[in-house]
C-alpha cells in the first residue's frame, strides 16, 4: 500500500512525464522513418512485459529504485542522437551511482533496411560479453549498418570474428529481436525511442536536461 504523500508525489509526477510526450521526435512504425510521434495512451502491462527477464540487457549499480526500459532502433536517426548525445552522461549521473536501472530492448523499424540484423549482431556480441560497447559503435556508425559492416565492427573490436560471424550467418537470434519487437507492440510501442520509466510511457528524443529532469521526478516519486 502506498502513503497519502507517496500518491501525492505520483500525482505530480505523471502529469510531468505525459506532458513531455508532446512533440516528441522519434521514428515510427507507420512512417518508417522520421516523425513527430503522438504519445498515444499506454496499453497497460498484462502479461507482465515491463518485468525485467533473464534475457533482458540491464545495467544496474546496486537495486536501483527507478528501472528505465528504453525500446530502440538501430537506423533510427533520433535513436542515435539519444545513444550519443543523451545516454553518456545519463549513464554517468543515474545508472553508474545506483540510482537508475537501465534496460534496452529491440524495436527495429519496419523499412529500416538494417535494423534487423544490426540488432541480431548485437546479441551476437552479447554472446561475448559485448553487447554495451558494440551497440555503442554501432549508434556511431548509423550509416553503415551493411552485414560487411557490422562483421568488421565485431573484428575491430576484438570478438571472435569466426564464432560471430556464424552466428550472424546463422540467423538464431532472430527469435530474441522478434520477442522484444512484439513485447513493446503489446504495450504500445509505435515509435523509437521509447522509454518506460517506472512503467511510464515516455516517447521521442529528449537531451540529458530533459531526461534527467524527468529521472529525478521518478526518483521522488519511489522515495529515492
Amino acid at each position: 500500500m502506498c502513503s497519502g504523500s507517496r500518491r501525492q508525489t505520483r500525482g505530480q509526477l505523471l502529469p510531468r512525464l505525459r506532458g513531455a510526450l508532446l512533440g516528441a521526435m522519434c521514428c515510427t512504425v507507420l512512417a518508417g522513418g522520421g516523425a513527430t510521434c503522438s504519445p498515444g495512451p499506454a496499453d497497460g502491462d498484462p502479461n507482465g512485459i515491463l518485468t525485467i527477464g533473464p534475457d533482458d540487457h540491464a545495467l544496474a549499480v546496486g537495486d536501483p529504485k527507478v528501472t528505465v526500459i528504453e525500446y530502440t532502433d538501430f537506423q533510427c536517426p533520433y535513436c542515435g542522437r539519444f545513444a550519443t548525445e543523451t545516454f553518456p552522461t545519463i549513464r554517468q549521473d543515474y545508472v553508474d551511482t545506483g540510482k537508475v536501472r537501465w534496460v534496452f530492448r529491440h524495436f527495429p523499424i519496419p523499412g529500416h533496411a538494417n535494423s534487423q540484423a544490426a540488432a541480431e549482431a548485437s546479441e551476437c556480441a552479447a554472446d561475448q560479453g559485448t553487447f554495451w560497447e558494440y551497440k555503442d559503435l554501432l549508434f556511431h556508425n548509423q550509416s553503415a549498418l551493411s552485414d560487411a559492416d557490422l562483421k568488421a565492427y565485431a573484428s575491430q573490436s576484438g570478438l571472435d570474428s569466426a564464432s560471430f560471424d556464424a552466428c550472424v550467418d546463422g540467423g538464431g537470434k532472430a527469435a530474441h529481436v522478434q520477442e522484444d519487437f512484439s513485447g513493446g507492440i503489446a504495450i504500445g510501442v509505435r515509435g523509437t525511442p521509447t522509454f518506460f520509466i517506472n512503467g511510464e510511457k515516455v516517447v521521442g528524443f529528449k537531451s540529458a536536461e530533459a531526461f534527467s529532469s524527468l529521472l529525478d521526478a521518478a526518483l521522488a516519486a519511489a522515495g529515492g
